[in-house]
């Protein structure tokens, strides 16, 4: 496959695996998802994009258990400390009573 030989390029399996689901061979659609899962330490969205692929296909059990993978490999972030701003998006003071 042209993109291992360049795994930075990681729409290109993307397409790949699009492909092979389009010719219902989902066994070379899931070696496609699998390497892009593969390369997660470069590429630290693959399980999402993975994930995003097979909800886009209809999988939503696989959609499902990619996403989560993505999410416990996700760093949790610290809450920001910073007071919330009492300033609506248009600039003027937030909006009372919606």
């Amino acid at each position: 496959m042209g993109a291992q030989n360049n795994p930075k390029q990681f729409g290109i399996p993307d397409h790949v695996a699009m492909h092979y689901s389009q010719q219902h061979q989902r066994e070379n659609m899931v070696a496609v998802l699998n390497e892009i899962k593969s390369h997660a330490k470069e590429y630290e969205s693959a399980y999402q994009t993975v994930g995003d692929f097979y909800l886009r296909m209809g999988d939503g059990e696989s959609a499902i258990a990619s996403i989560a993978r993505a999410c416990r490999r996700t760093p949790r972030r610290r809450p920001s400390t910073r007071r919330a701003s009492s300033k609506c998006s248009c600039g003027r003071q937030a909006h009372r009573g919606g």
